[in-house]
Formats: C-alpha cells, sequence, structure tokens
C-alpha cells in the first residue's frame, strides 16, 4: 500500500485547496472564512503567524486577504504550491515550506504570535493525547508569551468523518485482496486477463455494498478504458504506467481517508487535547464542537474548534 505521506503529495499536486470541505459547500466555505476572519482582524499586521499542515494554504488563503500585511508561514510534511490568490495578495509576505513534520520544526523558540490550523494539527497526534504530543510540545515551544492559537479539528462524529467513512469502505472492497482494482493491478504485471476482471466486476456489482458514481462509477469507467484499448491490438506493457497511475491514485485515496478517520477526535481524545494545553498554562477560550448551517436550516456537525492563550510569562 501507498506510503502516507506520498497519498498527500499526490492529492495536494492535484491543486485542491481543500482536503475534507469541497469548494462546492458555500455555507462551509463562509463559515470557515468567518471563523478565521474573526481570528485575525484585530491582530497587528506586524505581527507573525504560522499554519500547520497548512496543504495548499486554505487557512492561509483567508487570512492574506483580511490581513495582507501579516507575516504568514505554513508548513505541511507533504509537497505544496501556492494557490494563486496567495502568490497575487500576499506572496512578500506569505512563507509555504514543504516536507516539514511538525512534530520537530526548525524555527527558534516563541518565534510565532499566532498558531492556526484547519484539519491538519490531529493527523500529527497519538492517542491517548498526552503532555509528551510531540505537536502540542512543539506549539508551545513556538508560541510567544500571551500569543494565541486556534485550531479546526475533526470531530469523530462529524458528517465530514461519517461520509468518508462510506467513502473508505467502498475503497476497500475494490482494493480487496479479490477486489477490482487489485485485478487491475495484477493485469499489469501479467498476472490476471480481462476476462478475470471482467468476472470480477460483475461480481462486485451484485455485492450489497453502496456504490457511488463518485467512486466506483468512476473507477468503472477506468478499468472499461483499459479494457477497450486493449481489446483494440494494445499491449499490456503499452498501458501498464497508466494503469500504475491509476491504481496509485485510488489506493492514494483510501490512504488519505483512512489518516482521516483514525485522526479524528472523540470527545475523550478532545478533552485531552485541552488538558495538555491546560498544563502548559494556556487559557482555554474556546472548546466545543463547530457547527455550521446546511441548506434546510438545520446543523451539520463539522469538527473541534479550540481557540486558547498563552501565559504572558516568558
Amino acid at each position: 500500500m501507498i506510503n502516507e505521506s506520498k497519498a498527500w503529495d499526490l492529492y495536494w499536486e492535484t491543486g485542491a485547496l481543500e482536503s475534507c470541505v469541497t469548494q462546492s459547500d458555500e455555507l462551509v466555505q463562509s463559515a470557515l472564512e468567518t471563523l478565521w476572519t474573526g481570528f485575525v482582524s484585530d491582530k497587528s499586521q506586524t505581527q507573525s503567524l504560522l499554519d500547520l499542515a497548512t496543504g495548499n494554504g486554505s487557512v492561509l488563503k483567508i487570512l492574506v486577504q483580511v490581513q495582507p500585511t501579516l507575516q504568514l508561514t505554513g508548513v505541511d510534511q507533504a509537497k505544496i504550491t501556492a494557490h494563486p490568490s496567495i502568490v497575487k495578495q500576499g506572496s512578500k509576505n506569505v512563507a509555504l515550506i514543504s516536507n516539514v513534520d511538525i512534530k520537530n520544526m526548525e524555527f527558534k523558540d516563541q518565534t510565532f504570535d499566532f498558531i492556526t490550523s484547519q484539519f491538519g494539527l490531529e493527523y500529527a497526534l497519538d492517542k491517548p493525547i498526552s503532555v509528551e504530543a510531540k505537536a502540542l510540545v512543539e506549539i508551545n515551544r513556538l508560541l510567544k508569551p500571551s500569543g494565541s492559537c486556534q485550531f479546526l479539528i475533526h470531530h469523530a462524529d462529524s458528517a465530514l468523518v461519517k461520509s468518508n467513512k462510506a467513502r473508505q469502505k467502498e475503497l476497500h472492497a475494490l482494493l480487496s485482496e479479490n477486489g477490482l482494482i487489485t485485478h487491475l493491478s495484477l493485469l499489469a504485471n501479467g498476472h490476471s486477463s480481462i476476462g478475470v476482471i471482467e468476472k470480477v466486476g460483475q461480481d462486485y456489482l451484485a455485492m450489497p455494498t453502496k456504490k457511488t458514481k463518485a467512486i466506483s462509477g468512476q473507477v468503472f469507467e477506468a478499468v472499461a478504458y483499459f479494457i477497450q484499448r486493449l481489446s483494440a491490438g494494445e499491449t499490456v506493457d503499452e498501458l501498464k504506467e497508466q494503469i500504475d497511475q491509476t491504481v496509485l491514485r485510488i489506493e492514494a485515496e483510501y490512504s488519505r481517508l483512512s489518516q482521516l478517520i483514525q485522526a479524528a477526535l472523540s470527545e475523550k481524545d478532545f478533552a485531552n487535547f485541552c488538558s495538555v494545553f491546560q498544563s502548559f498554562g494556556f487559557d482555554i477560550l474556546k472548546d466545543k464542537p463547530f457547527e455550521v448551517v446546511n441548506q434546510k436550516d438545520s446543523f451539520d456537525l463539522l469538527g473541534w474548534q479550540f481557540l486558547a492563550q498563552k501565559s504572558g510569562r516568558a
């Protein structure tokens, strides 16, 4: 199976700005903009902010519009690139740094006035969360006295996690030992055939597993494409690279979803998370579920919101 970090490299190289929220979720996007705008709207423009597990700069994109002269740094363990709007509006004040393990950063002590993260910090936390959690120790080390931090963290019972569990289950069936993607990979290495793949596909369609157009539909389209080209006379060797890339990206998506689900914090996990910051001397200002209104005018649970200020003592 694909390396966990590589899965994120492949995801961010698509140019996606969000890892969990689509750009079409307008109400969610509006809630996120309000969350981050409120955090920096009264901040000094000469202060510095570190965004952890920044991805392609989703949080920084919002912040640079509100405070274009705020010194912004985004770090991620994956390979990242600046979103066009970040480059256009605040490139001189924005630094994006790839291949950074947030459990061991090279910045000097008390470098930043503010630290943020949107659906990222939790991926670096082992459970049960304790005062020895390296990512949290780093936050305490890097934040200046009286500095503040705000995090939006995956909630184990959120609508996002529930929907992604369903997607992961669908991908798991396709990637199982006798799954369609497994046989596609075998075909690329000369260990399966068109006939076997067609039979595996029929068996999969007969399974009670929920199938969606976004996942199963696209996989079947890809498989049909390769079968069509092979039937037209192309060889497996000629198609091997394309098949391998298709399999790799499907494995990467499964890995990404699995990591997301594992990273999500239960109520007990989040209580431990808050306790660590209290032990560091932080004043916790908000530690609550973060809900957003949906199209039905009811609320969806999106994650945990955490806002805290560090003690003013150096």
